[in-house]
């Protein structure tokens, strides 16, 4: 019966990040044409400009029985939309799978959901920084205010001050890293949405944990760059947006960092005592 629930559970949980992809895929087209986020305005074909209906909006499914195409004026709609649903759908069913912690009390269930919110809006900005190059206020600076409440309910909950400790540790080292590269580079080595979205980040990870996603991100970065950099396809003093490591670092973070540096300390453990015996 328990596991009928949490089947049931995580296919709501997928379906309504299906839905939330579909509605920050507008959100995202939205902010970068300077309208209204909160506005009445219907979404509507990006060639012929009709309005769509309630069924071509429905996420992926639209898109597949259309054929990728607008019905009104034939053009080929961009593959990217289905994909990011479905990213967002995965990414909300992997958290409910591997989310490190129990969700039977009030506030850990506000935590997870609040998660949710900021995980919605962190892809968001990935997929802008993507095709745009820039990391939106807009996005950014909500998650702010999520984060912080999110923070401030945990402690008050606990009523542990370290958890507010935790948050500014990693806003210190997540932020604080990449704005003194800012500087010293004067924007060269990194832009300032990188900084904005490392004291994010931080406050979500801790101290330890952000030293983890930059290590993590920067990795990530290596292994797409440099076969890019080998094939000539991408120039040394192009730019590439790191945005979308940095998330996607800080997102395996959230569901492993606990673990990985807990399997990381067990190990460089047991290869001291190995060292001292030698």
């Amino acid at each position: 019966m328990y596991t009928n629930a949490m089947s049931v559970i995580a296919i709501i949980i997928f379906i309504l990040g299906l839905v939330i992809g579909s509605f920050m895929n507008a959100l995202v087209w939205r902010i970068k044409l300077k309208q209204p986020i909160g506005g009445s305005e219907r979404s509507v074909c990006d060639f012929c400009g009709k309005t769509l209906t309630a069924l071509e909006l429905i996420p992926v499914i639209s898109w597949a029985v259309q054929r990728g195409r607008c019905r009104s004026c034939g053009k080929k709609l961009s593959i990217i939309h289905p994909i990011f649903e479905l990213v967002m759908g995965f990414a909300f069913l992997s958290t409910f799978i591997f989310w490190p912690s129990e969700l039977h009390a009030i506030v850990d269930q506000f935590l997870f959901a609040g998660w949710l919110a900021i995980l919605a809006g962190l892809l968001a900005i990935a997929l802008y920084d993507i095709k745009w190059m820039l990391i939106p206020d807009r996005v950014l600076f909500p998650l702010y205010g999520l984060q912080t409440v999110r923070v401030l309910v945990q402690a008050i909950a606990q009523n542990d001050t370290g958890v507010v400790l935790t948050a500014l540790g990693g806003v210190a080292v997540g932020g604080g890293l990449f704005y003194v590269l800012f500087q010293l580079s004067r924007g060269r080595w990194i832009g300032g949405g990188d900084v904005k979205l490392g004291f994010l980040l931080g406050s979500l990870l801790g101290p330890y944990e952000s030293l983890l996603m930059l290590f993590i991100s920067s990795l990530l970065g290596l292994v797409v760059t440099v076969p890019f950099l080998l094939t000539k396809k991408l120039d040394r003093k192009q730019q590439f947006p790191y945005g979308p490591f940095l998330i996607l670092a800080a997102i395996l973070c959230v569901l492993f960092g606990e673990m990985l540096i807990d399997f990381y300390t067990i190990n460089l453990l047991q290869l001291g005592d190995i060292y001292s015996k030698t």
